[in-house]
């Protein structure tokens, strides 16, 4: 990570018995950018959208089903969800493509006491997705604004999802989002429920199966 980020630590209360020290990096001004989306900001503090995603995972980790599962988290931003998702006893991998957002999301993990695997590869690029291991459930926020068209969404989904497998997607209602029914219609998936609450910043969140 770039040495003048001014890396903080903060703590956040996921569950009655769960919190997490979380490191971020919220002064972070260098952010090299992808080859595939051209990108490479917005990993650097924990988004709202995150916290309630984290907050879900934890509270319905029965119903998901995660102990025992293969749980792939795309984006992985400063690690929240990934460690909530390892906590809950998912096997869990994470996927960014940005380098410092892998090397952050590692060093919370072993802040946390948390184990998962590390994949470095943009959602963007087909030929990667398409090598990624099958994972009975696909965990991401705010990422539908970037993954943009619905042929990409539905390629990841394909490719990294098991047959029967659940896609939890957390997203914010903010200019540009894309609508997750549009992004799926026509294709083999569709969304089983959805759920609504603010975030920490009053803007509301909905978060897709």
């Amino acid at each position: 990570m770039d040495d003048t980020s001014g890396a903080v630590s903060r703590k956040y209360k996921i569950h009655p018995r769960l919190t997490l020290t979380i490191q971020e990096s919220p002064n972070q001004k260098r952010f090299p950018k992808c080859e595939h989306c051209r990108q490479g900001h917005y990993w650097n503090v924990v988004w709202p959208a995150a916290l309630v995603l984290a907050k879900y995972l934890a509270k319905n980790a029965d119903h998901i089903g995660l102990r025992g599962k293969r749980a792939l988290v795309i984006g992985c931003g400063a690690g929240l969800e990934s460690i909530v998702a390892a906590k809950m006893g998912a096997d869990v991998s994470v996927l960014d493509h940005s380098g410092d957002a892998l090397r952050l999301t590692r060093e919370n993990c072993r802040l946390n006491g948390a184990d998962v695997m590390i994949t470095r590869r943009c959602w963007l690029d087909d030929a990667g997705i398409r090598k990624l291991r099958k994972c009975d459930v696909v965990i991401a926020s705010e990422v539908l604004y970037n993954i943009g068209k619905q042929t990409t969404l539905e390629r990841l989904l394909t490719s990294a999802l098991k047959k029967d497998g659940l896609g939890i997607f957390a997203e914010a209602e903010r200019i540009g989002a894309k609508d997750p029914e549009r992004l799926l219609n026509g294709s083999s998936f569709r969304i089983e429920s959805s759920s609504s609450q603010l975030g920490s910043d009053g803007v509301e969140v909905h978060v897709y199966r």
